[in-house]
């Protein structure tokens, strides 16, 4: 096991100094000598190498949390295309009054988490590098492990090539949840009530169009629960999309719009272009596989978004469909016109830190 570290100038968290990257893999002297060739062109200011029993070892610096995320992923294409062994690789931060064997055991301690042919890292290394990914890989929230040497829990998140059966999915878009669950993590209670839903989905083996509905004391709490069912589900094998809705909004179906990767624009509700489109679009998606919508802030959601909704939950029966919405204070009335609608069964409601599950 090898630990790579770099003094960091940018990142999530300033009070962090060193990153490190640890690399795990069996290869030969040439293999080596690529993959410090690869570390170099990839923004190293300082690769050493050793061999070890079977294997070899590599010790770089890096300026940066990108660059050495990058470099990572660089020798991990390597060791695939050359079949030069299979690579495990960790990257995590340490505290600047680290001392350097504390750093390295924290880095060796996440390799040893590792799986073959996979990349695990910290939390404050998945929000800087996450964006700069190559979308053939997908990072997967793994949950908090216990805490690392030097540090407390952390929550860490897995690079891995995408299962080819899942390649040509729609994207999903996470990284907001992953900013979310980094600043506003749920307290016990919600954790409870987190924990039961979760074991609903899984033990509803029907296929159904359903919906969650979030009730929160407030935006960040609402916001969080669904922050962390969103990753979930995407670690379960669903494709997730998120938009948000705005109190005074003059682009129509800006939620939806949001999820699909798209830029809202001012125009009317009543473009029924537009609308067969979404709807046609979404529909397209929830036939790709298991699909989650999350559409957060929903007490300001407007009506022409609530009836594409009860569209496309009751269009989207026979399929693993999940629209949940995450709301502040008491249901309003656009929500509870959507409810209405529904069937016996597709319902769960939720008052964070008191279930009133219904219908």
């Amino acid at each position: 096991m090898t630990v790579l570290g770099s003094d960091r100038t940018a990142g999530p968290d300033p009070e962090s100094g060193v990153i490190l990257v640890a690399l795990d893999y069996q290869g030969r002297d040439t293999t080596c000598r690529a993959i410090q060739s690869i570390l170099g062109g990839s923004g190293a200011v300082d690769v050493r190498g050793d061999a070890m029993a079977g294997g070899a070892a590599l010790v770089a610096r890096f300026l940066s949390v990108t660059e050495a995320a990058m470099a990572a992923l660089d020798v991990y294409e390597f060791c695939s295309f050359e079949r030069a062994g299979r690579l495990r690789a960790a990257l995590c931060g340490a505290p600047r009054e680290c001392s350097a064997v504390t750093a390295a055991a924290r880095a060796q301690s996440l390799l040893g988490r590792a799986e073959p042919d996979r990349i695990l890292m910290t939390a404050e290394i998945a929000l800087v590098a996450g964006p700069a990914f190559n979308p053939a890989f997908e990072l997967l929230d793994m949950g908090v492990c216990p805490s690392l040497p030097g540090g407390a829990g952390e929550r860490l998140y897995e690079a891995r090539r995408a299962d080819p059966i899942q390649a040509g999915r729609t994207p999903s878009n996470l990284e907001w949840a992953r900013r979310v669950v980094h600043s506003d993590p749920l307290g016990p209670s919600a954790q409870r009530e987190l924990a039961g839903v979760q074991d609903s989905w899984q033990t509803d083996t029907g296929f159904d169009a359903r919906l969650t509905l979030i009730c929160g004391a407030d935006a960040a709490e609402s916001s969080a629960f669904a922050a962390e069912l969103a990753l979930w589900a995407n670690r379960d094998g669903a494709t997730v999309l998120e938009g948000c809705c705005r109190l005074v909004d003059s682009a129509p179906f800006r939620s939806l719009r949001e999820a699909l990767g798209e830029r809202p624009v001012s125009g009317g509700s009543g473009d029924t272009g537009l609308l067969e489109r979404l709807e046609s679009r979404l529909l397209s998606i929830i036939g790709e596989g298991p699909t989650v919508l999350v559409i957060n802030d929903a007490q300001w959601m407007d009506s022409s978004t609530a009836m594409v909704l009860d569209y496309l939950l009751h269009h989207g029966c026979g399929r693993s469909f999940t629209v949940v919405l995450g709301t502040v204070g008491e249901v309003p009335e656009t929500v509870e016109s959507l409810v209405d609608q529904l069937n016996p069964g597709q319902l769960e409601q939720l008052r964070l830190g008191r279930t009133v599950t219904a219908r």
